[in-house]
């Protein structure tokens, strides 16, 4: 299993993507692979920064994964526990890429990333450019709400403090 993290607009969902993408084109695996995001995020776009391929196929929680020997999660912070728990029964069995938010508006880490991380091979940690002073890559903070969408502004530590 391994984690994607960040702060919003860090690229996380262009990473996961792009891995994703790659790996449909170049072991052809579009068959067994599968890209997961939850029921309750209804944006019609995964990643500003990055079209999905046409072979790559989509689910939500709801999805049997069984017949899927890769499978790529975004905004693993809004599934719920139970659907962890599967994931992680799933860990020795398939591979696992998982992206989502380190941190909630109130600067404390998602409950899903706290009992994901022990089971991590591998973690990366991204950061966003500040949309206060435009600090690069300096953005570890967002101002906003904890639903998915758009209504938010991500900031470096010396913004957010302000």
């Amino acid at each position: 299993m391994e984690l994607i993290l960040g702060s919003m607009k860090s690229g996380k969902s262009a990473l996961l993507l792009g891995v994703a993408n790659d790996l449909t084109k170049t072991k052809g695996q579009n068959e067994k692979l599968i890209f997961i995001r939850p029921s309750c995020d209804n944006r019609d776009f995964i990643s500003r920064g990055r079209e999905p391929d046409i072979h790559l196929k989509f689910g939500d929680e709801r999805t049997n994964l069984q017949n899927y020997d890769y499978i790529f999660i975004d905004e693993i912070q809004f599934f719920d526990k139970q659907y962890i728990q599967y994931l992680i029964g799933l860990e020795n069995k398939k591979v696992l890429m998982l992206a989502g938010l380190n941190a909630n508006i109130h600067n404390q880490t998602w409950s899903n990333i706290t009992t994901l991380i022990p089971y991590a091979s591998a973690i990366e940690f991204l950061k966003a450019n500040c949309d206060i002073c435009g600090a690069k890559e300096s953005a570890i903070h967002h101002i906003g709400d904890d639903k998915v969408g758009d209504n938010y502004v991500v900031v470096c530590p010396k913004c957010y403090k302000k």
